[in-house]
């Protein structure tokens, strides 16, 4: 595997584990999210030095500054939040600015698809496992150059 494909495959394996859990138990573990962080920052200090460190951490930082809020107004749960940060940690800034754009756009659409099924059927939401669009969001910015 190529050097430059390794966080991108990390990212993936994580995501889809992320998912998997979100769906199932409607939970993101730390014991996959924390360890995720440190890897991402690990990672990119190894790879590109100090600089790519502090890309990185910029990166997570800006993440969970735009999660928190919205995981203390019950937007999204601080398991996505951390989730985020980690995602921020491995694309680095700025370039999460454009994954967070993607993720954002991922998260309405599967919010009106979510809104109109619950229509649909005449019940109430059910909660949205936000993992989904972080992953389809973190996929889209990390493949679509109109995201970087």
């Amino acid at each position: 595997m190529s050097p430059r494909l390794l966080p991108v495959a990390a990212a993936g394996s994580v995501l889809g584990a992320a998912v998997v859990l979100d769906l199932r138990w409607r939970r993101i573990p730390d014991w996959l999210t924390l360890p995720s962080l440190v890897v991402a920052l690990a990672g990119r200090a190894v790879s590109e030095g100090g600089a790519g460190l502090a890309r990185a951490a910029l990166g997570a930082l800006f993440a969970a500054a735009i999660a928190a809020p919205l995981a203390a107004w019950g937007g999204v749960g601080w398991d996505d939040g951390k989730l985020l940060a980690a995602v921020g940690a491995l694309f680095g800034w700025p370039w999460i600015a454009g994954a967070l754009f993607a993720v954002s756009l991922c998260g309405a659409i599967e919010a009106a698809v979510a809104l109109a099924v619950a229509k649909a059927r005449a019940r109430r939401p059910a909660p949205i496992p936000y993992s989904v669009a972080i992953a389809a969001g973190s996929t889209l910015a990390a493949f679509l150059p109109m995201f970087h």
